[in-house]
């Protein structure tokens, strides 16, 4: 075909249904982009393509981990974390999740343990957005959860936080759960202590009062972040914030370094 001109036939051939007749059409170059621009596009394809492989290979070295860093999941704790966020004992995967009636006694509740530390109910429920909907959801971030903080502890171990792609992802996995800490402590257990206080109101009126006051008092802390720390939203990601927060800062110090040094 190589031989042909734009448009011109090639020899009619024999096939399994006949003589066939071949066209050469036209003739365009490729222009291939650099790796930088197709790299993550690449990356996902074969994420999605070999995603079932990849999730065998993340179950299998987790399943190696868990002895090695002490994973234990506290099955009764789950369970019970399941009763109260469903109201029954006859929860499914598909049965709906509400968090509104845990006390903090049950936020606290540990779902699992590991060497340096432990994984609470609570860190499933960072904020009212990313909270499970369903029975499904919940065991699914659980898993996610785990297995984030394994890979982290086994990624240190190796000393793989070295590198700029897997010291990306630990930092994301620590902003996370410093972003449950902070709302945990400075919204949800402040507003439940207020609401411990309030009485002739109905359920529904109750609700709308927590949710307002944990509005309030969120914005009230992203306020204070901002003023102290320099911290501000960035398309609605935490991770992404601090990540401008601490660039901001490194400004700062270099500048008053160089103030610093131009002083005679």
């Amino acid at each position: 075909m190589d031989t042909l001109k734009t448009g011109a036939y090639y020899t009619p051939f024999k096939g399994d249904n006949g003589y066939y007749s071949m066209k050469k059409g036209e003739t365009r170059l490729l222009q291939v982009p650099p790796l930088d621009q197709i790299k993550n596009r690449i990356w996902q394809t074969l994420y999605h393509t070999r995603r079932h492989l990849i999730q065998q290979e993340i179950d299998n070295r987790l399943a190696s981990f868990s002895s090695r860093f002490n994973l234990v999941r506290k099955e009764d704790s789950i369970e019970k974390a399941k009763i109260k966020l469903t109201g029954t004992k006859e929860y499914n995967a598909n049965s709906p999740v509400n968090s509104d009636s845990l006390s903090e006694a049950d936020f606290d509740e540990v779902l699992a343990t590991m060497d340096g530390g432990q994984i609470k109910l609570i860190e499933l429920f960072p904020d009212a957005k990313k909270a499970p909907y369903d029975i499904s959801e919940f065991d699914n971030k659980l898993k996610n959860l785990i297995e984030q903080i394994v890979l982290a502890a086994h990624a240190k171990e190796l000393d793989y936080q070295s590198i700029p792609e897997i010291n990306e992802q630990l930092n994301n996995i620590r902003n996370e759960l410093l972003r449950t800490l902070l709302y945990k402590h400075e919204v949800k257990e402040k507003v439940s202590a207020a609401m411990d206080l309030i009485t002739g109101m109905s359920p529904k009126e109750k609700q709308q009062k927590q949710r307002s006051m944990e509005r309030e008092l969120r914005e009230k802390l992203e306020q204070e972040l901002k003023n102290n720390f320099g911290f501000k939203f960035v398309n609605g990601s935490f991770s992404t914030a601090l990540a401008e927060a601490r660039r901001q800062k490194e400004i700062q110090i270099k500048e008053k370094e160089e103030k610093e040094k131009a002083k005679p």
